[in-house]
C-alpha cells in the first residue's frame, strides 16, 4: 500500500506540472499564492497552517485529480439486489465497475468545459451546486482509499517546493494527452518540462 501511495502521488505531482505547464495563466496564480504564503525561495519548511492557505493550489490539485484519477475503475460488489431508474435490475453480489474517469468527465455535472483543465471548477460555489459523488478520485463511501489525506498532503507539498522554486513550461499541446487506463492512470506519451529556476 505504501508503494502504491508512493507511485500515485509522483504521477499526480506529474500530472498537475503537466497542466501548469501548458495553462501559465493558471500555473502564475498558484506561484502568486505560493509567494504570499512563502516569501523566500529555495529551502523552506511547509507546516500545516501554511498548507491551509494554499486554496488556489487546492483547486489545482483537485482538478487535476479529476482529469486524471490515479485509479480510474474501481470494483465494487452489489449488497442487495437493486433496481435502477430505467428498470435494470443489478442482483447483489455482482462485481461493478465505477468508471471514474468518466464520471469526472460527464457534463451534467461539470459543464460543457468538462474536458478542459480549468481549477475554477472547484470554486466553493461550484462545487456547492454538484452532486457529491461526481468527484471521486479516491473512491467514496465505507471503502474509499484510507491513504487519500496523506496522498493529498504530499503532493501538496512537492507542489508548493517545486513550483515556488521553478517555472515549468512545455511545447506539448493539451489537445494532444492521450490517456491510458490501467491500475493506475497514465499518459500515452509524457510531455517533457522545462524548468527555469525563480528568484
Amino acid at each position: 500500500m505504501v508503494l502504491a501511495a508512493f507511485e500515485t502521488t509522483a504521477l499526480t505531482v506529474n500530472h498537475a506540472l503537466i497542466f501548469l505547464a501548458m495553462f501559465s495563466k493558471y500555473q502564475d496564480t498558484v506561484f502568486q499564492e505560493l509567494q504570499e504564503v512563502f516569501p523566500t525561495a529555495g529551502e523552506f519548511e511547509v507546516g500545516y497552517e501554511d498548507m491551509q492557505k494554499l486554496v488556489y493550489l487546492d483547486r489545482v490539485l483537485n482538478e487535476t485529480l479529476r482529469l486524471i484519477p490515479p485509479i480510474p475503475l474501481v470494483p465494487r460488489q452489489v449488497k442487495d439486489d437493486i433496481r435502477l431508474s430505467n428498470g435494470v435490475l443489478v442482483p447483489k453480489g455482482l462485481v461493478i465497475g465505477i468508471d471514474i474517469f468518466n464520471v469526472h468527465r460527464n457534463k451534467d455535472h461539470w459543464g460543457p468545459d468538462a474536458d478542459r483543465f480549468n481549477p475554477d471548477h472547484f470554486l466553493p460555489d461550484n462545487v456547492r451546486e454538484r452532486h457529491p459523488y461526481a468527484f471521486i478520485p479516491f473512491s467514496k463511501g465505507k471503502r474509499n482509499c484510507i491513504g487519500w489525506r496523506y496522498a493529498l498532503m504530499s503532493s501538496k507539498i512537492a507542489l508548493a517546493k517545486i513550483l515556488r522554486n521553478y517555472k515549468v513550461s512545455t511545447s506539448f499541446h493539451y489537445g494532444d494527452l492521450v490517456f491510458v487506463d490501467n491500475i493506475g492512470m497514465k499518459l500515452r506519451k509524457s510531455p517533457l518540462l522545462d524548468f527555469q529556476r525563480r528568484n
